[in-house]
């Protein structure tokens, strides 16, 4: 919610911010859980247990297809590929693609108005906040149609943890969902539609927790949605108090997962850890399954190449820079996309039984925790989120001190 009606809920009672954050989230459900919903999610479930000549032959079609797209309808890449002397023909298949150039977020700034497709108009497409690499925000366009891929994968993988639709479940992200200012609880909203309490990263104080696990018991909250930093403070909390509060899982994502974070989030809220691997600018899916030995990622959705520092395939099982093709967004198609993290790939089958590719724990930076002199715990993944639509020039017209300190280690 922004502008004038943001500023009015903010100054409203809790009840009716309650209430509004309710009919937010029936809007969404609305927007997102309809008919392509059912699709993805039959899709999802089929694709699972294909054999790998399948899924290659899938991603091939859903590359030539994307191709051809780009081709026609976004200028940025029909000057790419006429610049190589190519044609749609010749890059029709995963393998073809490194015959186009890598599309780093400095070239994504530079190019922005070029990567829209002109098939769309204003208005018809979300913005999507991105704090980049180094922080400095992007914006990225979605269409409807990788909106609700997007949102049929995210409940994919939350299926994979036993997490159904209508079970109460907390999330503790970079939203900002009370004043930052506020001092006093509740420092969270109820999301009646959804049976999601939002809970604030900002408020995060030590006098402050005991009435988070209040809230999360008043609501019967079973399933966790954190940053590892974020549920990490939860975690410590708890445990340093001798106490545990058992959930059915906790999924964590958009940081990298540290060994020491999982074994603290694990102990303290009695289950299991699934971590998943997002981006903002919608990529590419990748989540644990049960057997928790890397993350499957979903072939529907994107395309995964694993380089070197020269830009080259990496060697089997080895670590690389992580560039992504997103097959669903015909809006803003981002085709080799540098996203920013290291992986690797993992070879063989999966003890789950599914067939579905592989990658290891993400890398990337190390996220902190900032500790202010109020004693707030407050994580980097959150720090840029008040700067996210400072972006200038970036969208097209008429569109749209305290000390920090290592998650993980007791501050």
């Amino acid at each position: 919610m922004k502008g004038l009606l943001g500023q009015i809920c903010a100054h409203s009672p809790d009840w009716f911010q309650n209430l509004v954050v309710s009919a937010h989230g029936w809007k969404i459900r609305r927007e997102l859980f309809g008919p392509g919903y059912a699709h993805w999610q039959l899709v999802f479930t089929q694709n699972e247990r294909c054999s790998p000549i399948e899924l290659v032959a899938m991603q091939d079609a859903l590359v030539e297809a994307l191709i051809a797209h780009a081709y026609d309808k976004v200028p940025y890449y029909r000057a790419i590929l006429q610049e190589r002397k190519l044609s749609p023909s010749d890059v029709r298949r995963v393998v073809d693609l490194p015959k186009l150039p890598i599309l780093t977020k400095d070239l994504l700034r530079t190019h922005f108005d070029q990567l829209v497709s002109t098939e769309v108009r204003p208005g018809e497409m979300k913005t999507k906040n991105s704090p980049g690499t180094t922080g400095s925000p992007i914006n990225v366009f979605l269409d409807h149609r990788v909106d609700v891929a997007n949102n049929a994968a995210h409940w994919r993988l939350r299926q994979w943890a036993g997490f159904r639709f209508g079970t109460p479940y907390a999330s503790v992200l970079g939203r900002i969902v009370v004043p930052v200012t506020r001092t006093r609880p509740p420092f969270w909203r109820w999301n009646a539609t959804c049976k999601q309490l939002l809970l604030s990263s900002f408020h995060l104080q030590e006098e402050n927790l005991p009435s988070y696990f209040d809230a999360m018991t008043k609501r019967g909250v079973q399933f966790l949605e954190a940053y590892p930093s974020t549920g990490c403070v939860l975690a410590r909390f708890l445990v340093e108090a001798g106490r545990t509060f058992p959930l059915k899982a906790v999924l964590t994502c958009s940081e990298t997962l540290l060994p020491v974070q999982r074994a603290t989030i694990e102990e303290a809220f009695a289950c299991r850890v699934f971590d998943n691997f997002v981006q903002a600018e919608r990529v590419l899916v990748a989540g644990e399954c049960e057997r928790h030995d890397g993350l499957h990622i979903r072939p529907e959705y994107g395309v995964m190449e694993i380089v070197d520092e020269r830009g080259e395939p990496a060697a089997p099982g080895a670590y690389g820079r992580i560039i992504a093709t997103g097959l669903q967004n015909y809006g803003m198609p981002l085709i080799r996309y540098e996203v920013g993290d290291e992986s690797a790939r993992i070879a063989g089958p999966c003890g789950c039984g599914r067939t579905l590719p592989r990658m290891a724990g993400v890398t990337t930076k190390a996220e902190d925790v900032v500790v202010t002199p109020e004693r707030r715990f407050i994580s980097s993944s959150t720090r840029t989120d008040s700067f996210k639509p400072m972006v200038g020039g970036l969208k097209r017209e008429g569109r749209g001190s305290g000390r920090v300190e290592k998650t993980g280690t007791t501050p």
